[in-house]
């Protein structure tokens, strides 16, 4: 084989090699590109949610809840409180001592959300609701003959079940932090009423036989 020979031979190999590559990355780039074409732009979707209700604090308790998704357009939500204050808001100086918790279920149908956006949207859910308060109370006994009175300690207990429909709304924003707000309102009837008179709220007694409205609010994380 001649110099001339060996050269051109030499030249088709660089040229042929430096095609491949070429064509190589020309490739690459175009799978790169395909694959990023079919990554979704939308965030992961969320399965759960971790919330509470920031109200719950200023009452002297913490309300958490915890919001599970089942089908696309379909969650379940579990809400347990607990409530503990030496002073309880919304009660006069005579109450103290407050103790009680509440749990809660909801069904969520969610009817204005996109089904790989769930829990995002509007829905509606029916709850079923218990609640309890024990409070220390003092009251005083008057001697109707000499007019005196005495000043006696009682504890007041009180019971509820409330189950009804809720309407609300839900934002998972890009941070993966949600908004909760939703009213409605159900049937409240009370299991232990023997204290519900001095365990009642200024606005709405929850643990008397009644109508009433219910509201709520919270913040959270999602899953």
């Amino acid at each position: 084989m001649n110099v001339k020979s060996l050269v051109l031979l030499l030249t088709l190999f660089v040229s042929s090699t430096a095609l491949t590559f070429a064509s190589g990355n020309k490739n690459t780039n175009k799978q790169s590109a395909i694959f990023e074409d079919e990554t979704p732009s939308t965030a992961r979707p969320t399965k759960a949610i971790l919330s509470v209700q920031p109200f719950s604090l200023i009452a002297g308790g913490l309300d958490l809840a915890y919001e599970q998704k089942f089908t696309s357009l379909l969650t379940a939500r579990i809400n347990f409180g607990y409530f503990l204050s030496a002073d309880p808001i919304g009660y006069d100086d005579s109450f103290s001592d407050m103790d009680g918790f509440r749990a809660e279920l909801q069904l969520r149908r969610y009817v204005f959300s996109e089904k790989h956006q769930t829990p995002n949207g509007v829905y509606i859910a029916p709850y079923g609701l218990y609640r309890q308060i024990s409070l220390m109370h003092e009251q005083w006994v008057f001697d109707p003959i000499d007019g005196s009175g005495t000043s006696t300690i009682v504890k007041e207990v009180a019971s509820a079940a409330s189950g009804g429909l809720l309407i609300g709304i839900q934002f998972v924003t890009k941070s993966r932090i949600t908004l909760d707000m939703f009213a409605g309102g159900g049937v409240f009837l009370p299991i232990d009423d023997t204290s519900s008179d001095e365990a009642h709220l200024p606005v709405v007694n929850p643990y008397k036989k009644t109508i009433a409205p219910k509201l709520g609010f919270s913040v959270g994380l999602a899953l």
